[in-house]
Parts: C-alpha cells; sequence; structure tokens
C-alpha cells in the first residue's frame, strides 16, 4: 500500500501523457469535419456535464465555496482557456514542427517559474536528465522542419509564446491551489471554465460563420471523439495532471508532458502507418531516459 502511494504520481504522469499523446490523433481526425472552436466547446461541455451527474449522484465529492474560487479559478484561466487559445492560433499561424520546437520549452518555463514562485530547485543531476528530455524533443522538432523554417508568422510566434507561458503559470497555480483543494475539485473548475468560456466563443464563431453547431453529434464518429476528448482527455488526463503537480514539484511534474511527444509518435505508427524513423526512435529514447532519470534523482524530503 505504501509503495503504491509513492509510485502513484509517477504512474499518473504517464497515464496522462498516454491519454494526451492519443488525443492527438482523435483531434487531427476529427477537426477535418470539425471547427476548432466547436470542438473544444462540446468537449468541455461534455466534461462539465459529466462531471455535474458524477457530483449530482455523490460519485464524486465536490466541497467549493465561492471564496475557494480566488485560489481555483487563476488555475482554469490559464488551462485551459489561455493555453488552448494560444496554441491553438499558435499551430494555425507556424509551421508544426516550429510549433513543437516551443511547446517543448515548457518544461524550462516551468522551472523558471517554480524557482521564482515557489522556490523550487532542481539538482545537477536533474537538470542534466531535464536538459536530455527536452534535446529529444528538439531533435524530432528540427529533424521534421524539412525547410519549414521562415514559415511560422510573427503572430505564430507570439501565439507558441503565450501557449508556453500559460502552461507554465498553470503547473504553478496548480501546485499551490493542491495545497487547499483536491485534484478533483480543482478539475471541475477547469471543465466547468472551459465549458462556458468555449461554448461562447464556439456559439458566436458559429453565427458569424454561419454552420449548425451541434451537428457533430449526429455522426457516431464525432461523438465518439468528442466522448474520448471530454471524458478521458479533459476529466480523467487534467485530474491525473493535478494529482502529480499535488505530489511532486512542478518541474519535475511538467516533464511528463514530454512523453505526449513519444506517445504521439507510437500512436501514429499504429493506427496512421506514418514511418518510424531513426531520428524519432533517438529522440524518444532521450525523452524516456531524461523524464526517468530527472526523477530518479529528485532530492529526498528530510
Amino acid at each position: 500500500m505504501i509503495k503504491l502511494k509513492k509510485i502513484a504520481p509517477y504512474l499518473s504522469g504517464i497515464a496522462f501523457a498516454t491519454i494526451f499523446g492519443f488525443s492527438f490523433l482523435i483531434v487531427k481526425n476529427t477537426l477535418e469535419s470539425v471547427e476548432i472552436f466547436q470542438l473544444l466547446g462540446l468537449r468541455f461541455l461534455t466534461a462539465a456535464i459529466v462531471f455535474e451527474l458524477l457530483r449530482i449522484t455523490k460519485v464524486i465529492k465536490i466541497n467549493l465555496k465561492l471564496k475557494d474560487l480566488k485560489i481555483i479559478l487563476p488555475v482554469a484561466v490559464f488551462q485551459p482557456v489561455l493555453y488552448f487559445i494560444s496554441e491553438v492560433y499558435g499551430i494555425k499561424n507556424s509551421a508544426t514542427s516550429e510549433a513543437g520546437l516551443f511547446i517543448g520549452m515548457i518544461p524550462v518555463a516551468v522551472a523558471l517559474i517554480s524557482w521564482i514562485f515557489l522556490k523550487e530547485k532542481l539538482n545537477a543531476k536533474q537538470t542534466i536528465f531535464m536538459v536530455m528530455s527536452l534535446a529529444g524533443v528538439i531533435f524530432i522538432s528540427v529533424m521534421q522542419l524539412n525547410g519549414t523554417i521562415g514559415t511560422t508568422k510573427p503572430i505564430g510566434y507570439l501565439f507558441l509564446v503565450g501557449a508556453v507561458i500559460s502552461a507554465a503559470f498553470y503547473n504553478m497555480f496548480s501546485r499551490k491551489a493542491s495545497s487547499k483543494h483536491s485534484s478533483m475539485e480543482i478539475t471541475y473548475v477547469m471543465m466547468l471554465t472551459g465549458a462556458v468560456v468555449f461554448n461562447c466563443i464556439g456559439l458566436i464563431d458559429s453565427a458569424i460563420k454561419d454552420y449548425s453547431y451541434f451537428s457533430p453529434i449526429l455522426s457516431m464518429e464525432s461523438v465518439a471523439a468528442i466522448l474520448y476528448l471530454g471524458i478521458l482527455s479533459s476529466i480523467v488526463a487534467f485530474f491525473f495532471v493535478n494529482f502529480t503537480l499535488s505530489r511532486m514539484p512542478a518541474t519535475q511534474g511538467s516533464l511528463f508532458a514530454n512523453l505526449i511527444t513519444v506517445i504521439s509518435i507510437i500512436a501514429g505508427v499504429v493506427f496512421l502507418n506514418e514511418d518510424f524513423s531513426i531520428y524519432k526512435i533517438i529522440g524518444s529514447v532521450l525523452i524516456i531516459i531524461g523524464v526517468w532519470g530527472a526523477n530518479y534523482f529528485q532530492k529526498r524530503d528530510k
């Protein structure tokens, strides 16, 4: 029992990386027939409805008061709201591989912000392995550039920087909020906030572009995608993220996000018959060893 409690944060880190990794494949396929904010809105609406049903039936316990939002709401503002908006427009206005380079910088931004605001530091060995994991992400991204450097618009860079900053502050605020609230309560507020914001944007977008906002519910394929994204990739995955951040320093927890690159590569190879090139193998090995080392050589509490 004690051993399971000890490894739980690491298992949850691997779990959310796996869920997010496969979600890229699903999002990529679904966006061929569904608008971006339409998908985001329906995704978080599904998550909010499921969460409410679980709360009403007392399957989960949510004990929040209005004053608690002062602590948890900043978490939800940075993730999912600011991060998703920044990521979507960043990727839209940039080369995919260049976007990957920026997203790979998130653990570095988390390390810097955690050092400034939370006084969390990595030891020398952890720093080496963090750089190794980052090198794996950068190596894969650079090898995939194929002459696309320069295709990113200035606004694309601006949004990608916004995504990195949003993810870093989300890690910090989630870490702080977890000292007073459960991972379930934090995730609950995140899902409700995402549902309100993205459905408002989605409905306005549908009115401007003149399309039926709820049309995806008529397609079994779209419904399956929305259920995966709304339940697994939102409720379950973000619960695991918040749980991981509640049990370990933000810098360590953020490194598990680099495993998403590895999982997404595996998903592409298995389900889309994409090439598993030697550079992907090398980059993936660097990422895995980096994440393992940064957690293995963590400072022991006195």
